[in-house]
């Protein structure tokens, strides 16, 4: 029995539940349980009546909480989520979800599970029945004997697309005696090596360099799409009897039919087979799949989501009807909520309520009533959980703290020690929880709660993300790529001519041969033809757009010669100063910070998320500059959200830990606000003295941060343009951070820096300005970069379509029902307010805002 399990073992009301569970006294209710309550239930009982379950829940929102709560309790939780149908033809379409939800389906069948969560939707959504998914699945085991043309036969009929390389999930290629596939769900694609007709070896391989990397057993291999037929002639078959069996008006439907159908017998794959779904075999979605306990979460509210979902499917079956694209016979794709009340009824629904409610979709057997006391997340703060821990330690509660990372709960349960309470950090979980200790472990909730009951009490740190690599690259945004960037009238500048304005693209004939040239015109009426093969020597105009203020160029006159030598003279001179400096600051003799000490790993234990490899590495790679005699001049570049702050606030705590101030630079009020707030958090168990220097602070306490400054008594200061003050002086700086230095001068910067020598500069930036990151590059500066992105990121649903905007409204609407917001890209500033117009008069109940860049 789980730990989580056993706090119920002296609750009443719900030992009386798992009786009724237990005796099958269903259906059964239980109400006054909020949501991480349902969850603790759900675990609860499967863990004591040892059975597996399904969990519905009104919406995928819910759904993923219930999921990530459910997987801190227990081990074999499969989410399965909500998909798209797509019924018209489409040039390219992402299918991550569908993909998943395959996974979590043969994992099902294969028994690989405990417990399977869903929302209303997803569940009640047709799928690929369970006999069908088997007959489609099959494995290749290193050692057995196969035949290359039956497993080509065996992919294609599980889905997947014969490609001369393997790039992409549901690909798959063959080449001599190896054999690629990449099925859905798997993380890498795998390369099977044939002896013969033997399986020699079976290995994962990177997508990007096609090379080999870890050795696997077997491989299994699920079907690439829902939507499958035995074979294209059975599928043509089917069509064809559905077309000749439509009779009055749908002339659009069966023309349509018919071209599919004629498509199959030419061998030719339908773009999208959502919309033959029906046709294809009879499902009760997930609910085929069913084993052991179901469980429906806010059983009002996943009605009516049920019911909002049939209204919108049956508005969309209206007008894919009017234009033929369905018809009568595949116009079904979800059970609807009298299909759900059958399944409540035949799988003996246990319903889980917040509030009790008149009755329950089907009459219970038994209803337990359960008070919970819910808390929200910890914030971090020490005071904060010494506060909530005194009055449970003192009525000998038993309490667990979910501290976010292994580390992070070790170092909790080492202060809580060190405060007086009696904690013990748990690396797994414990037989139970004992009363009047505080047992600290990995993991998080949702929320908290306290069962009085049971004399228990779970507090929980906010989400813990892990990390999935992500690479970007960066390209120059001024080069023209392409002919669309140009428009005519658009200021341009050649190469070797300078500044002129675009005026389109003419065909010449030289030499009994036509091309293509780009026209340019110049001052005096001067014209430039440039051969379109020749883009990489034009580029776009980004100076003042002011047409009174741009000087166009004339051909043959060296003006452009002349302009482009002051420059390089200006830039000759800068980069002698920049040269001298960066010289000056290599040469001169810095401090070279000690070694790591026990306080800087404590202070890194306290993390509560798991770095990035990118993150551990840029820590060490500043570390190491800092121990150096040479002053640091390192670059921190990472998209938004990617840890540079972790990072830079590592390199202040090593700073101020060998007895240095250390000052943050950034550019705005807010900023300086959000970073303050921050250290103050990450640092609060250490004597460290943390100031802010901003127009949020009063004179009276600047003049006091000065004064304490001057006499070392502030550790950590962080401010905006003010630091740059005259009366700004520090006791013995050691590290100066500028955050988005790309906002602020070149003098500022290099001001800093002539006026400490000897500091040590950490520069943060997501979109480093060209100077720098030139300098980074070609090596006068050291740069780290952060290119792996927190993970837990949902897939991302792409259609490639013609515009329609009929279609873009459907997909607006459907976001917007799901209680989400929607972000319309328009490419032209002139017309954007009559497309918001547009967008406002199709969806009247939606608020539509308009921003662009001037």
């Amino acid at each position: 029995m789980s730990c989580f399990s056993k706090i119920f073992d002296k609750d009443k009301e719900y030992q009386n539940l798992k009786e009724a569970v237990g005796t099958h006294e269903f259906p059964v209710g239980a109400v006054g349980l909020p949501e991480i309550n349902k969850v603790h239930i759900v675990h609860s009982l499967c863990d004591d009546l040892e059975k597996k379950a399904f969990v519905i829940t009104p919406d995928e929102a819910s759904a993923i909480r219930v999921y990530e709560d459910l997987s801190t309790l227990t081990d074999g939780v499969l989410l399965y989520p909500r998909r798209e149908f797509t019924f018209l033809d489409v040039e390219g379409i992402s299918r991550e979800f569908e993909h998943i939800r395959l996974g979590v389906l043969s994992k099902i069948i294969k028994g690989d599970y405990n417990i399977v969560v869903a929302s209303v939707q997803a569940a009640c959504q047709m799928t690929m029945p369970p006999q069908a998914l088997i007959d489609r699945s099959f494995t290749i085991s290193e050692g057995e004997d196969i035949d290359i043309d039956e497993t080509v036969n065996k992919l294609v009929k599980a889905g997947y697309t014969r490609f001369d390389q393997v790039d992409g999930t549901s690909q798959f290629s063959v080449r001599g005696g190896l054999i690629d596939i990449f099925p859905p769900g798997a993380d890498d694609p795998v390369r099977i090596e044939l002896w013969g007709d033997t399986v020699d070896s079976i290995a994962k391989f990177d997508i990007s360099t096609q090379r080999r990397n870890d050795i696997v057993e077997k491989i299994d291999i699920i079907p690439a799409t829902e939507v499958l037929f035995p074979s294209k002639e059975i599928q043509a078959k089917k069509i064809d009897e559905l077309a000749a069996s439509l009779k009055g008006k749908a002339i659009k439907a069966r023309e349509k039919l018919y071209a599919d159908s004629d498509k199959l017998k030419q061998g030719i794959n339908l773009p999208c087979n959502d919309k033959y779904l029906p046709l294809a075999y009879e499902s009760n979605g997930l609910f085929d799949y069913f084993d052991g306990l179901l469980f429906v979460l806010e059983s009002g509210k996943c009605k009516e989501k049920c019911e909002n979902q049939q209204k919108l499917m049956l508005e969309d079956i209206k007008w894919l009807l009017e234009d033929g694209i369905i018809c009568k016979g595949i116009d079904k794709f979800s059970l609807d909520f009298t299909d759900l009340l059958g399944v409540y009824e035949n799988y003996k629904a246990i319903y889980l309520d917040s509030f009790p409610r008149g009755s329950f979709d089907t009459p219970i057997r038994h209803l337990a009533s359960f008070t919970c006391q819910t808390f929200n997340s910890w914030s971090g703060t020490l005071s904060q959980l010494k506060d909530e821990l005194f009055p449970l330690i003192k009525t000998k509660y038993a309490v667990c703290i979910l501290a976010g990372t292994s580390k992070s709960a070790k170092a909790l349960a080492y202060d809580l020690q060190e405060m007086g309470y009696q904690a013990v950090y748990c690396d797994k979980k414990p037989k139970e929880f004992t009363h009047g200790l505080v047992t600290v472990m990995s993991g998080t909730t949702s929320s908290g709660f306290q069962l009085s009951s049971c004399k228990f009490a779970l507090i929980t740190y906010g989400k813990v993300n892990q990390a999935k690599k992500k690479h970007k690259h960066f390209s120059s945004k001024d080069a023209i790529h392409s002919l669309d960037e140009l428009v005519i009238g658009d200021y341009i500048v050649h190469n070797i001519h300078g500044i002129g304005i675009f005026e389109g693209i003419q065909a010449l004939e030289i030499n009994n041969v036509s091309k293509d040239y780009i026209k340019i015109s110049y001052a005096k009426g001067d014209n430039l033809y440039v051969p379109v093969t020749q883009l990489d020597l034009v580029s776009k105009y980004i100076g003042p757009r002011d047409d009174s203020k741009v000087k166009i160029s004339r051909l043959g006159s060296g003006d452009w010669s002349k302009t482009k030598s002051k420059v390089r003279a200006g830039l000759q001179d800068m980069a002698k100063e920049l040269i001298a400096l960066y010289s000056k600051r290599m040469n001169t003799k810095g401090f070279a910070f000690s070694e790591d000490t026990d306080m800087q790993r404590d202070f890194e234990l306290r993390f509560a998320y798991e770095e990035t490899d990118d993150q551990l590495r840029s820590i060490d790679e500043i570390k190491g500059d800092m121990e150096k005699t040479a002053p640091m001049d390192r670059l921190l570049c990472g998209d938004v959200g990617f840890g540079k702050t972790e990072v830079a606030l590592r390199a202040a705590f090593k700073c101020i830990g060998d007895g240095k101030q250390c000052a943050i630079l950034v550019p705005t009020t807010v900023l300086a606000m959000q970073h303050f707030q921050t250290a103050l958090k990450r640092m609060e168990a250490f004597p460290v003295r943390i100031e802010m220097l901003s127009r949020f602070v009063s004179p009276a306490k600047q003049k006091e941060v000065l004064s304490d400054l001057e006499k070392g008594k502030v550790d950590l200061l962080i401010g905006t343009h003010r630091i740059f003050g005259g009366d700004i002086k520090f006791k013995d700086l050691g590290l100066l951070i500028v955050d988005e230095e790309q906002r602020f001068g070149v003098a500022q910067k290099e001001k800093i820096k002539e006026k400490f020598p000897r500091v040590d500069v950490l520069t943060l930036s997501a979109t480093p300005i060209p100077r720098t990151l030139n300098m980074a590059m070609s090596g006068i500066r050291d740069m780290s970069l952060l290119e792996e992105a927190p993970g837990d990121r949902k897939p991302v649903q792409t259609y490639v379509i013609e515009y329609d905007f009929g279609i873009l409204v459907e997909a607006m609407e459907k976001e917007l029902a799901r209680g989400g917001q929607c972000y319309y890209l328009h490419n032209d500033i002139d017309t954007i307010d009559h497309i918001a117009m547009q967008i406002k008069k199709a969806m009247p109940d939606a608020t539509v805002g308009v921003a662009h860049g001037q």
